[in-house]
C-alpha cells in the first residue's frame, strides 16, 4: 500500500499526522551534542588517554624508585586497558616519559621532570575527563602504588595531590577510604 494513498487534501489531517509523529519521536537527548562527541572522539580522546597514561607513569614513580611489583601491576593494567579503550600506540607516551625521566642525570633533575610531567598531565586530564574517569584514574593509580603492599610518604603525597587535582576532595573521603580498603583486601592474596 503506498504511503500517501490515504491522505486527503484537508490540512487538519496533516496536523494530526504531524502531532502523532512528534509524540512518537524520541525526546531530544540531554547528553553531549554531536560536535562535543566528535571532539571527544577525535580531538580530546587522544590527549585524554595520553594524560591518563602519563599519570599512571607518575603513580609508578611517585616514590622515585623502580619496583618489580609495580612493573608487573602496570603490565596487568596495560592489558586490561588495551582491551577497552587504549591502543598499543597510546603507550608510547609512557615509554617516552620513562626515557626522559631516566635520562636526567641527578635526583633534582628527575624531580623537575617528574613534577613537570605530573602537572601538565593532571591539567589535561582534569579538563578533558568526566567524574567517572577521574575516579577510575585514582583507583588505577592506587592499584599501581599498592602493588608492593606498602604506601610510602612520597606516594601518599602523590595520592593527595592527585585527589585534589582531580577534584576528589574531603567530601569524597568515603570514596578514598573505600578504595584503599579494597586495594588492601585485593592484594592480601
Amino acid at each position: 500500500m503506498p504511503l500517501f494513498q490515504n491522505l486527503s487534501a484537508d490540512p487538519a489531517d496533516y496536523d494530526d499526522i504531524f502531532k502523532a509523529r512528534q509524540l512518537a519521536s524520541p525526546a531530544p537527548s540531554k547528553g553531549p551534542s554531536l560536535l562535543d562527541r566528535l571532539k571527544r572522539l577525535f580531538g580530546f580522546g587522544k590527549a585524554r588517554r595520553a594524560a591518563f597514561i602519563m599519570l599512571l607513569f607518575c603513580a609508578q614513580y611517585a616514590d622515585r624508585t623502580k619496583c618489580d611489583a609495580e612493573d608487573e601491576r602496570l603490565q596487568t593494567l596495560k592489558a586490561r586497558l588495551n582491551f577497552r579503550r587504549f591502543s598499543p600506540d597510546d603507550w608510547t607516551v609512557f615509554e617516552r616519559a620513562q626515557e626522559k625521566y631516566q635520562a636526567a642525570r641527578d635526583a633534582k633533575r628527575r624531580d623537575r621532570v617528574y613534577s613537570k610531567l605530573f602537572s601538565r598531565a593532571l591539567g589535561q586530564f582534569r579538563r578533558a575527563s568526566n567524574e567517572k574517569e577521574k575516579r577510575a584514574l585514582f583507583i588505577h593509580a592506587l592499584d599501581l602504588i599498592w602493588a608492593d603492599k606498602m604506601i610510602r610518604h612520597e606516594e601518599k603525597e602523590f595520592l593527595k595531590a592527585l585527589a585534589e587535582g582531580l577534584g576528589i576532595d574531603q567530601t569524597d573521603e568515603a570514596f578514598i577510604k573505600a578504595a584503599i580498603e579494597i586495594m588492601q583486601y585485593k592484594n592480601n592474596f
